[in-house]
């Protein structure tokens, strides 16, 4: 598999994922996304050492999550659990929210180079699995 450098037509090859990894990032994914609806951190710890550019970085994720999201969303619905007018109003009013937070990061992120985005990358990684931790310790205590 090859890549496009974000500055020019210069090509690398990915750094390979073996299946197993696939497999855990995957799971784990798929846990994370069913317990705090958020799979983005995860997904951004797989494809980050994969050596992908920024370009390829942020159409990447969303694509990713999306489908995560929409297998979750399956088993859910299987399991009868997706049917509630309380759902049906978040979806109205979080849709156009997501909608406009990837449009908005489209627009900007362009500005940042590769090695910046990876160090926004870990720090949001680091925030989100901070503030995961300290909820699930609220809850305990």
């Amino acid at each position: 598999m090859r890549r496009e450098q974000d500055q020019g037509a210069h090509t690398t090859a990915l750094a390979p994922a073996s299946r197993r990894s696939a497999w855990v990032y995957g799971t784990g994914i798929g846990v994370v996304v069913m317990l705090f609806a958020t799979g983005g951190p995860l997904v951004l710890a797989w494809l980050t050492p994969r050596g992908l550019g920024a370009r390829a970085m942020r159409a990447s994720l969303p694509v990713i999550i999306m489908l995560a999201a929409l297998m979750v969303l399956a088993l859910m619905a299987l399991d009868g659990r997706l049917f509630s007018a309380v759902l049906g109003q978040r979806l109205l009013v979080l849709l156009p929210i997501a909608l406009a937070g990837v449009l908005v990061r489209h627009r900007v992120a362009h500005r940042f180079s590769t090695e910046r985005l990876r160090l926004v990358i870990y720090s949001l990684l680091t925030a989100s699995g901070l503030l995961l931790v300290l909820n699930a310790l609220n809850r305990l205590f």
